[in-house]
């Protein structure tokens, strides 16, 4: 296999490890188990532990971004967008990415290389929300003068969200109302806009 195979193969092994078992559990002889190789071979091409698992963690996280950013950008209006948003964050099965986030904060609090990728996603989570409202806000759909304080509420709702769904806590057929109940509050939208049946190309969503 050659260097540029065997990182590949190694970096693939770590984002699975990190989304089953969580960064904490991503090791140089976790790794070597799990691929079947020499504890020395994993530290020759991956010296750096802390910095791995920071790469590791970001490319992750920026991947569910990417994907959602996709996923709305064909929705023709603001409101429609944050539908969709709502929809595809409330849902269960996002538990491997929700604990990702969880795990940043936790090893950035003590570590200065996680918590530089930390912000850096957050930043980008930030950015993605502050052009949804804008747009919004433009085009007379929403009513609120503070962009950027909105967008970091809404990012605040999506990262509790998080914390509940990792331990089930509440009712997941409810997760959808309580977090578009706020948004709607904020934005000044009708109770149930964000959560009432919606026809996005050809099919129908609640």
């Amino acid at each position: 296999m050659s260097p540029r195979d065997r990182v590949a193969a190694i970096e693939e092994e770590a984002r699975q490890q990190a989304l089953e078992a969580g960064l904490q559990a991503l090791t140089h002889r976790s790794l070597a188990t799990r691929l079947g190789v020499s504890h020395s071979l994993i530290v020759h091409y991956i010296s750096d532990l802390e910095e791995f698992r920071a790469q590791t963690y970001s490319k992750l996280i920026l991947a569910e971004l990417s994907s959602i950013e996709r996923a709305v950008a064909p929705v023709p209006t603001g409101i429609g967008k944050l539908v969709e948003l709502v929809r595809l964050l409330s849902v269960t099965g996002r538990e491997e990415t929700a604990s990702l986030w969880l795990d940043g904060w936790t090893i950035g609090r003590l570590n200065a290389l996680m918590a530089a990728e930390v912000r850096s996603a957050m930043h980008a989570w930030q950015d993605f929300i502050e052009e949804l409202l804008s747009a919004g806000v433009h085009a007379g759909e929403f009513e609120i003068d503070d962009v950027s304080g909105c967008a970091w509420e809404i990012i605040a709702l999506f990262d509790g969200l998080n914390s509940h769904m990792l331990v089930a806590f509440g009712a997941p057929n409810e997760y959808k109302l309580r977090m578009a109940a706020p948004i709607e509050s904020r934005l000044g939208l009708q109770p149930g806009t964000l959560t009432s049946a919606t026809k996005f190309k050809g099919e129908d969503r609640s």
